[in-house]
């Protein structure tokens, strides 16, 4: 009972006292490592927390380091530029190829001013001697029933303004008129559906007249004069 007594309180574990002074060794060893290195004992433990702090917040996506002189919080996105095509789309013909437009059709004109015209282009050239002042597409009379504009040389008899052209079973309003064969002249057909130059003049064509688009007859209109030779060819 005695020797219980006096084992009493029990000696302490040797454990917990081997503890204390392996701690205050490493305390004095921490101190005297950082009284020789001054800061930069602090850079190795920093360095590490920054390394680990990075890593968690990139969760795990690679990192790519700018290059110097280039903001890296800021990067620049790629610009993609739509690739032309090898071969440009061929545009469409304004014209079939047995329509081609005479290359100089003013070279052989002597009158001071023609009004020259093709049936079979469905064009027509405004020559100022052998300059070339202006051309457009027109529509001659039509193939059926027999209204075929005629072919030969004449001049503008009157310029008028205004006008309804009468026939057999038509009436229609012009803006501009001038004949140069009695019942034949030029003028303005804004009536007129299908495009100008077009083949659709064979069923569809004028009576016998030769049909401008309202701008270039309005043009033709302030161009032209009484005395102005007119020829139509095939």
């Amino acid at each position: 009972m005695v020797g219980m007594i006096e084992d009493w309180p029990p000696p302490p574990n040797r454990q917990q006292q081997s503890s204390g002074p392996t701690a205050s060794a490493a305390v004095g060893v921490g101190r005297r490592f950082v009284e020789r290195h001054g800061w930069r004992a602090y850079t190795l433990p920093i360095l590490i927390v920054v390394t680990i702090a990075v890593t968690i917040v990139a969760g795990g996506k690679s990192v790519t380091t700018a290059a110097p002189g280039q903001d890296s919080a800021s990067p620049v996105a790629a610009t993609t530029h739509p690739q032309a095509p090898s071969t440009p789309a061929a545009l469409p013909s304004a014209r079939s190829a047995t329509n081609t437009v005479a290359p100089d059709p003013c070279a052989a004109n002597t009158a001071a001013q023609l009004v020259l015209v093709s049936v079979s282009q469905q064009h027509a050239w405004m020559c100022a001697g052998t300059t070339l002042a202006s051309a457009t597409a027109v529509t001659t009379g039509s193939l059926v029933g027999g209204d075929q504009t005629p072919t030969g040389s004449w001049i503008i008899q009157a310029q008028q303004v205004d006008r309804n052209l009468t026939g057999p079973g038509y009436s229609q309003h012009v803006h501009y008129w001038m004949p140069y064969d009695g019942d034949f002249g030029l003028h303005d057909a804004t009536w007129q559906t299908f495009a100008f130059g077009s083949d659709q003049w064979r069923t569809d064509g004028s009576h016998g007249c030769v049909h401008f688009p309202l701008p270039a007859m309005t043009w033709l209109y302030q161009w032209a004069r009484t005395g102005t030779t007119v020829t139509v060819t095939a």
